[in-house]
Order: C-alpha cells, then structure tokens, then sequence
C-alpha cells in the first residue's frame, strides 16, 4: 500500500489524525510505503506526534516532499526518510500536454493564482499590471485589483494548463501554481504562503530557483527576477531529482 502526497499528513486538511493516511488498515505482512508525504509545514504538531510515531514505525519505506520535516519523520519512525519529488513533477510537458486545453483568454495577460486572501499579493499584482499594461486573470473577482480580466472560477485541470501557457507572467502563493509555471517555463514570481511556504521554498532550493521567492514586495526592483534564464539546467535538476525519486519507488516496491 502507498500514500501520498500532497498535504496527507497535514493535520489541518485532514481533521487531526487519520489513521487512513498512516496505512493502518493494511495486513501486518504487507509493504506500507509513502511517497512524497507531506504536511503542508515544516513543523510536526505535537499533539500528534505519538500516534505518528507508532504508525510511522510500521513502514516499509518512507519518504517525504519536503526537506524541513524530513528529520523530523526520521526521528519518529526511527529510519531514514528520503526526500522526494512531487508526483506531479514525475510527468513532462508534453504530459501534461495531452490533456491541457487552450486558454479561451487572449493575451498577453498576468495570471495570479493565489489560494490564500494575501493583500500584499494583490498589491505586487496591481504594480505589475501597471508597469506591463497588462490585464490579471484570477479564478474569482476581487476588488483589489484594478485591471482585471473576467475570471475562470473552476476551469477543470486541462483548462487550468492552458491559462498558465498562454500567460505572459505568473503570480502565484501556490505551491502546484509554482510546479507548472516551472513545467511550462513561465516567468513567475511566487510568494509563499503563510502556512505552507516552506514547501514552495523548499522546492524552488532543489531547482536552483530560489531567486523567485519575493518575501516582501518592498524588495522587487526589476523583471529579471521572472525570468527563466537557465531553463535547460532547469530540466536537468528535476530530471536529476525525477531519477532519485523513481528510485525510491523501484528500490521500496522491489521492482
């Protein structure tokens, strides 16, 4: 049995402790693995910490996807954690290009993707739009922002690559926003967000792209810090990291 990844171990999304996310119903005899575990904080909540301790020491092979809390883990299930890729960074391009729908938007445009209310997000968004002349394309409308386009609400996910091909820049606090910018070589600029940054930050360090974490808008000076300069050392990190987490998965299923 296998579980993962995004969040499953985050008390707050899953209402305290799930025994369904630690693998408990499984048969003694059987492999429990994780992949890419994560619990949305670099933290882990001490309420928890002893049933966690207890399931996690039943597992065949763990593995985390974020690097902050991978000691953590460790010292609780009392053997080594690997850090590991999100599975959506397990898919190319040309993936995720099979079921990717074109944007109904015409550009050029910026697309802010947030999925926190962060008014210093909509600030650095409406200084953006103002120096390119360009319109924001959101999921909701909001008042803050000064030059918005009619939003998407919930474009189902080939409808949602689509808008972040065919956006000139993104702007995001999402940490899977950050994933497919990366993936579809966007400029963007993610700021993190406030529960669950670390994530972002951690990946964004791997990638050798953490020049795009703007921690204070007060620290934006000129559009470079969008730009994608390296984008075949981009791809030869996640292939490099995309290996590595393969492997995990090969060595743990013994296949």
């Amino acid at each position: 049995y296998i579980v993962g990844s995004d969040q499953v171990w985050n008390p707050t999304h899953i209402g305290g402790y799930n025994p369904a996310y630690y693998l408990e119903f499984a048969e003694a005899s059987s492999k429990r693995i994780s992949y890419a575990a994560s619990l949305g904080t670099d933290y882990i909540a001490a309420k928890y910490r002893n049933e966690m301790e207890q399931a996690l020491k039943a597992f065949t092979a763990i593995s985390v996807r974020e690097r902050s809390v991978q000691t953590g883990i460790s010292e609780l299930a009392r053997k080594s954690v690997e850090v590991v890729l999100d599975p959506t960074l397990l898919l190319d391009r040309d993936d995720y290009d099979e079921i990717k729908v074109k944007s109904k938007y015409k550009g050029p445009y910026i697309l802010l993707y947030s999925i926190e209310k962060n008014p210093e997000l909509m600030d650095f968004a409406n200084k953006i739009s103002v120096a390119l002349g360009m319109p924001i394309l959101q999921r909701r409308p909001s008042n803050g922002l000064i030059n918005q386009m009619e939003p998407f609400y919930t474009s189902d996910a080939g409808e949602f690559l689509g808008h972040i091909e065919s956006a000139s820049y993104v702007i995001t606090n999402s940490f899977h926003g950050t994933v497919f910018s990366v993936l579809y070589g966007k400029p963007f600029v993610s700021m993190l967000h406030t529960d669950t940054g670390k994530r972002t930050e951690d990946l964004l360090k791997d990638l050798g792209l953490s020049s795009h974490i703007l921690h204070d808008i007060k620290d934006f000076n000129n559009f470079d810090m969008f730009k994608l300069d390296n984008i075949e050392e981009t791809k030869d990190n996640i292939m490099s990291l995309r290996e590595r987490s393969m492997s995990f998965l090969k060595e743990s299923l013994g296949i």
